[in-house]
């Protein structure tokens, strides 16, 4: 058990940097059978749209972890509980999912093997499967604008390529730059100086996912233009 909960918290940023609804989130072993997984939010407990999404989603992306960890599988088979405990905005518990082996073999038979295998296959990475999961769960909570830059984030992928790919629609000021290519290798050059984009580019290291792709969209859905870091450009 402490060997999961020093891995989970070792790895914890890297899993949900993308997700700009959950602040933090750390595992602890509670008793000799159960360990809780906290998550701090940035939910609001009236924003009952958002609670389902996590209430539907995370069982279904734990299950598909299972399917990668030998670890998880054994404390399962040995009769140990995961307990999720969701905050929200002000630290308030807004719900709590508990997960055991019955409740696992559930979410594993109605989540088709073959569907997974389709998804590892298509992009040669073990861990396509929980990153689609996970990108499921971060979609549901789209679209977000940035208050600091006012792009508004509509969508984010997973190419065969295995490149994280945003949907964007730049702001007004952006705009005008991604009409150009000048323009376009300035914000790409500034971008690449980005501390934050350089901390997600370390937390993914350990995912599979090679090069992050954004794809700039006006208002009525037509691309602008796009911009592509490679492992190259991320180091």
């Amino acid at each position: 058990m402490k060997d999961f909960v020093t891995e989970y918290n070792r790895s914890a940023s890297s899993l949900f940097i993308m997700d700009h609804d959950i602040k933090s989130s750390y595992a602890k072993v509670i008793t000799n059978a159960r360990i809780n997984i906290e998550f701090g939010t940035k939910i609001s407990r009236d924003n009952q749209s958002k609670i389902k999404i996590i209430n539907q989603l995370y069982p279904s992306l734990f299950a598909s972890a299972i399917k990668q960890s030998g670890l998880l599988n054994d404390l399962l088979n040995e009769g140990v509980e995961f307990n999720f405990v969701f905050f929200d905005d002000n630290y308030r518990e807004f719900t709590n999912i508990v997960i055991d082996r019955k409740t696992i073999k559930e979410l594993l038979k109605d989540s088709p093997n073959d569907k997974h295998s389709s998804e590892v296959s298509k992009n040669n990475n073990p861990k396509a499967a929980e990153i689609e999961q996970m990108l499921k769960v971060m979609n549901g909570n789209l679209p977000y604008v940035d208050p600091k830059t006012g792009n508004k984030v509509l969508r984010i992928n997973l190419s065969d390529k295995n490149e994280l790919v945003y949907e964007v629609e730049p702001a007004a000021d952006l705009m005008v730059l991604l009409k150009s290519e000048d323009g376009k290798n300035l914000l790409k050059d500034e971008m690449m100086r980005n501390p934050n984009l350089k901390l997600l580019a370390n937390n993914l290291k350990n995912t599979g996912i090679l090069g992050i792709k954004y794809i700039y969209l006006n208002k009525k859905g037509k691309v602008i233009n796009y911009i592509i870091l490679d492992e190259k450009d991320l180091k």
